[in-house]
């Protein structure tokens, strides 16, 4: 075959436009199934045909639970959601704009190996402009320097599954901004009452916390990010414990 030679899908057999192919270990994949593959799933390169296969008779399994999934809890922000089936002991994470879109993976409690929250910062110096001596316009730092910070807030759920170990996701749909110090307040620090490194060093992390727990979107999407992991740790570990107890009855 050329180098333009349309190629052919090793799942449903259709023919491949010339940017439309995604190879895989042993074959080609056209868009379309690939698009039918988990959104948490990275390893397509790596995966033979047969693994592909089996991948997607697995999601045409996992629609028909999400068909049945009965919605008791949502947790999380505008962005990313966890929406829970207590009754039966599953879950899964929604990050479109209807619940159930796209096919969202339903995961048993017991399949959760771990969740941790992940609050990413940015920061960026606030400058100001002053003219010098021949009245040109420059820019200098503050004294002391004033910082913009923005805040992204993730939830990374672990779990045991074939095809993926972790569902990363943000839960805030716009980025949470502060100003302040590089100190973390929004005043300086007074240095009088300071004596020792570790007295300072007590004060700047308070004046930081301090500073954050004073924003209302912080506050809100910290209290999210922290509910979902908590509420899916009780969870699986409520799971596993009556799982073993009906073990043990077997």
């Amino acid at each position: 075959m050329g180098l333009f030679d349309r190629k052919i899908c090793n799942i449903c057999g259709s023919k491949i436009g010339l940017f439309g192919n995604r190879k895989l270990q042993d074959g080609n994949l056209c868009k379309n199934c690939a698009s039918k593959l988990s959104p948490w799933f990275s390893d397509r390169r790596s995966s033979t045909v047969d693994e592909i296969r089996a991948q997607l008779e697995y999601r045409e399994k996992n629609q028909q639970l999400v068909n049945a999934f009965n919605i008791t809890r949502i947790m999380g922000g505008e962005e990313g959601r966890v929406l829970l089936d207590e009754g039966a002991g599953m879950f899964m994470v929604s990050t479109g704009s209807s619940a159930k879109a796209g096919n969202p993976d339903v995961l048993k409690f017991s399949q959760i190996t771990g969740c941790e929250v992940v609050i990413e910062e940015e920061e960026d110096e606030i400058m100001r402009e002053v003219k010098d001596s021949e009245g040109k316009t420059t820019q200098e730092s503050y004294n002391p320097p004033r910082f913009n910070y923005s805040y992204d807030f993730d939830v990374i759920i672990y779990v045991n599954t074939p095809y993926f170990n972790e569902m990363k996701f943000q839960i805030n749909s716009d980025t949470v901004e502060i100003e302040g110090t590089k100190e973390g307040g929004s005043t300086p620090i007074k240095l009088d009452s300071i004596s020792t490194k570790k007295d300072l060093v007590d004060t700047i992390l308070k004046a930081a916390a301090d500073t954050k727990k004073r924003n209302a979107e912080y506050l809100k999407y910290e209290t999210m990010a922290n509910e979902i992991k908590d509420t899916l740790l009780e969870l699986r570990d409520k799971s596993l414990a009556e799982e073993e107890i009906l073990n043990e009855s077997n």
